[in-house]
């Protein structure tokens, strides 16, 4: 059975190269403003750092959110770069995707999986702006067609 690549193939790099950089030199920024010898604005001192530890935050959900996913059949191969699992279509609830950058998609599922009861990834290619990616569509119709109890 042909294995299908369905994420980004940037999942990597925007996983663990992008954001973790973005989260150190805002850091460093921060870091360099606090040390800095004009002591004038206390104040923009601690907006940079709170913007820090917030963006860190969202750096890290953003970051360990993303997964790598596959199709293979009627499943759906989803790994984190450290644990690999399938879902099989009949699982999915619910496929979204979302004006946000990168145009995310997310997978909801009936019951839990290893990596939660919902996943996101980034699509391969360019999303329209105001309608869904053609795998929204695809992983819909999976779900509906295995999800109706048919074969």
């Amino acid at each position: 059975m042909e294995t299908e690549t369905i994420s980004s193939s940037m999942t990597f790099f925007a996983k663990f190269v992008l954001l973790p950089l973005v989260w150190t030199g805002f850091g460093l920024v921060t870091v360099a403003i606090f040390l800095s010898a004009q002591p004038r604005d206390l104040q923009i001192r601690w907006q940079f750092a709170v913007g820090w530890v917030i963006g860190s935050a969202l750096c890290a959900w953003e970051g360990a959110r993303l997964k790598r996913v596959q199709l293979e059949g009627c499943t759906l191969v989803i790994s984190n770069y450290r644990d690999e699992i399938g879902v099989h279509a009949s699982d999915i609830a619910d496929v979204s995707q979302t004006l946000l950058r990168g145009r995310p998609v997310t997978v909801t599922f009936k019951k839990p999986t290893l990596f939660g009861s919902s996943i996101t990834f980034i699509p391969k290619g360019l999303s329209p702006i105001f309608s869904d990616a053609e795998i929204v569509t695809r992983l819909r119709n999976l779900a509906n067609l295995y999800g109706s109890g048919s074969p």
